[in-house]
């Protein structure tokens, strides 16, 4: 696949999986509750990772494009659907007035797990591609998994044992906990000769 095929290739993608947060994902986590979906996706996310290296052996230009982009689509919406999850965990795990706090927070590191990411597995499969060219060199051949499915096979590990870490989250996680006390927060109304307080 050129670049100009890779572009298409993930605007296509992106497009699919835009149509599927609005739709799909949001009607799952209403039936089935965010654990399952989280629960799921990361099952699933596990499984598809890894198989995107083999495009590297697909011969046929119209069995990789269609290979390719059912790969891509998986990967993309388990990812968006345990992010999805990941959210409502944490819109539901506090009160009103810390989702601020807490949505940034989980922010914060989001981007710092992103960028560890990045780093970690992108070194990891750039010490596969050299491994692959020694073996070149060597007129042999690089063995699994330590050839180009080794940063993948590393996320398909990570990704197990989030699922695993997954199942002791508890269940009632998937709904808002509602205080049964009513909280009154008080309100101050200041004019240039009146005061008024409500608690």
């Amino acid at each position: 696949m050129t670049t100009s095929d890779i572009g298409l290739l993930f605007l296509i993608v992106s497009i699919l999986l835009l149509i599927s947060q609005m739709t799909i994902l949001n009607k799952l986590t209403t039936r089935f509750g965010s654990k399952k979906v989280f629960c799921a996706s990361t099952f699933l996310y596990g499984i598809f990772v890894v198989l995107v290296p083999i495009s590297d052996v697909i011969q046929s230009r119209s069995a990789l494009w269609v290979t390719t982009s059912i790969i891509q689509i998986c990967v993309r919406v388990t990812s968006a659907a345990g992010f999805l999850a990941i959210n409502i965990f944490i819109n539901n795990s506090v009160e009103s007035d810390m989702l601020g706090l807490a949505n940034g927070l989980a922010m914060s590191a989001a981007s710092i797990g992103s960028s560890i990411g990045a780093v970690a597995f992108g070194n990891a499969f750039t010490w596969s591609m050299k491994n692959i060219k020694k073996a070149q060199e060597n007129n042999t051949t690089a063995v699994f998994p330590i050839n180009q499915y080794f940063a993948f096979v590393l996320m398909s590990f990570i990704s197990f044992f989030l699922f695993f870490c997954a199942l002791c989250i508890p269940s009632s996680l998937n709904k808002k906990n509602i205080r049964n006390e009513k909280q009154n927060s008080a309100v101050v109304v200041t004019t240039s000769y009146f005061r008024f307080e409500q608690c």
